[in-house]
């Protein structure tokens, strides 16, 4: 392809990366706009400079392959964005001296950082902030599970260091923490570019702790993360074994509340529920705001599957997404939804042309209910759990609080809410006149159960396949 224009070696290299690694492929690749080749030198305009440092960092290798396999020749890539390049002013200074977010950094992360300290020069001075472009407010399926996280995550987009100070989001792996985080920083940014936002993971920091004491610029370390607008840490939990650094970060924290400063911090546990860490430190981050993000139900499954379907430019048709929502219980991640779509979507793509169909989907995920249990009726799911639990629908119903009555009750009415699609409303009032507020604790407690109990999931699969048996679907 010799003679060919930017455009058609683009459209070329984007169809050879749909065929090599379409878990890569997003819809939005289709707004990447080829402005020059020359020299070998392929020009590509992203749209703003969070995709551009995005598509640097992860995607330019693929994409150099892509083009190079569509040209037959030895290509390179340059990226560039609409974003004014305000490098006089203030803006743009700060803007530079921000801190890419590493979820899991290598031994290379901290050996960088190890001669970066040694050598005088700061990483956190240098590297821009990489956010991941498909993390936003936009694409972050709000529901029950994660309403109030959410909220507060846009409040404090809105407003940092006004409201709630710290910002504690927690809950199990894969729930979407890190994508409110990501959202967070991004929608701060686009309100007020000047901020400048260090967004690390826990780890790094503490490599980069270990790094810079035994370089002895701990002056350079500290004025890195203390003289920062917003300050976001993931999994704020690895902090616990480590007493030095555990110290370091109660005097970062209280000289970055004393300036006006935001703090925002994940962990897989409530503060209180982390171990070894200083009581200090719990109190610190219970002061703020302290919201968990659950396990999604099965509507929210269904709204999440067709959310990353769209992102990954995938026809999901409703009743698949159903059918995909129904193999998995309420303990099952974001992160693993958005596993089955990639799943599908290979599939599709090397064996229909890119076309989701049933046959797709149960063998790219395997044996698949005949129908989405949608709904099934609230005498099937009583007479299940009375049977399973060996208690009597009057117990159900009637006042009593003990442990052998609590739990049937509080299981029957998440299964009222998530397999008979009953409001809350109508959960209380069949439970004895309860009010809502009664059924939506017990729907929060079993779906936080069933992430950290085994034993109680699988009593839950059993009177899933038990309701199966006594109820046909309520159309």
């Amino acid at each position: 392809m010799p003679s060919a224009s930017p455009q058609e070696v683009w459209r070329a290299a984007l169809v050879k990366l749909r065929d090599a690694r379409p878990e890569l492929c997003r819809k939005w690749f289709e707004e990447i706009e080829p402005v020059a080749l020359e020299r070998g030198v392929l020009t590509l305009r992203l749209s703003d400079a969070t995709r551009r440092r995005y598509v640097e960092r992860a995607l330019a290798e693929p994409f150099r392959a892509a083009a190079q396999e569509a040209t037959g020749m030895l290509v390179s890539l340059r990226f560039v964005d609409d974003e004014p390049q305000r490098r006089n002013g203030a803006v743009q200074v700060r803007r530079d001296a921000v801190q890419r977010s590493l979820a899991r950094p290598t031994l290379q992360d901290a050996a960088v950082a190890s001669t970066a300290a040694s050598e005088g020069s700061d990483p956190l001075e240098e590297e821009d902030l990489a956010l991941n472009p498909d993390l936003t407010f936009e694409t972050f399926v709000v529901g029950p599970n994660n309403r109030v996280a959410h909220a507060a995550a846009e409040a404090v987009a809105e407003a940092p260091g006004k409201g709630y100070n710290p910002l504690f989001l927690h809950g199990g792996v894969g729930l979407g923490k890190t994508h409110l985080l990501h959202a967070l920083s991004r929608q701060a940014l686009t309100l007020r570019p000047e901020l400048r936002i260090v967004f690390v993971s826990c780890r790094t920091f503490i490599d980069r702790f270990f790094a810079y004491l035994s370089a002895r610029r701990m002056q350079e370390f500290r004025r890195a993360f203390r003289r920062t607008d917003v300050l976001v840490i993931d999994d704020i939990h690895d902090l616990a074994p480590h007493n030095q650094i555990q110290e370091e970060f109660f005097h970062t924290f209280n000289t970055l509340r004393e300036r006006g400063s935001q703090v925002v911090l994940s962990s897989d546990a409530s503060p209180e529920e982390i171990p070894q860490l200083e009581e200090r430190l719990v109190s610190r981050f219970a002061a703020g705001l302290v919201a968990r993000l659950d396990p999604p139900d099965f509507d929210t499954r269904v709204a999440i599957l067709q959310r990353k379907a769209e992102l990954h430019d995938l026809d999901l048709p409703l009743d698949l997404a159903k059918r995909i929502a129904s193999c998995y219980d309420d303990s099952v991640s974001v992160r693993v939804l958005e596993g089955a779509i990639n799943r599908v979507k290979h599939l599709a793509h090397v064996t229909n042309d890119g076309v989701v169909t049933t046959e797709i989907v149960h063998e790219a995920l395997g044996d698949l209910p005949e129908q989405a249990p949608t709904r099934c009726s609230i005498d099937a799911i009583v007479a299940a759990v009375v049977e399973h639990y060996n208690v009597s629908l009057a117990q159900l119903q009637g006042p009593g609080k003990t442990k052998s009555v609590v739990l049937p009750r509080q299981v029957a009415m998440w299964l009222a809410k998530e397999r008979g699609g009953l409001s809350l409303e109508e959960i209380g009032g069949y439970f004895g006149g309860r009010d809502h507020t009664t059924a939506l604790h017990a729907h929060r407690k079993i779906s936080r159960l069933l992430h950290s109990d085994p034993a109680l999931r699988g009593e839950i699969e059993a009177l899933q396949l038990r309701i199966r048996r006594l109820s046909s679907p309520v159309r």
